[in-house]
């Protein structure tokens, strides 16, 4: 009797916490301020062309490092 394998999708979770790469620069008063996380979300659908499945966790409120 042969076994079967099956692979399962790899899974990340991403913890957006603000930093110095989850800020970005408004261009009206030149301080930085968090990232849209719907963007960011929307940035990190290419993760399942590579058959990742992927969870987002946001700080109520992420803060520059």
């Amino acid at each position: 009797m042969a076994s079967t394998t099956r692979r399962s999708k790899k899974s990340i979770l991403f913890i957006y916490t603000g930093g110095t790469i989850g800020m970005q620069e408004d261009l009206k008063t030149g301080a930085l301020k968090p990232v849209d996380i719907t963007t960011l979300s929307d940035q990190l659908q290419d993760l399942r062309k590579l058959n990742f499945r992927y969870g987002l966790h946001s700080f109520p409120v992420p803060i520059d490092s």
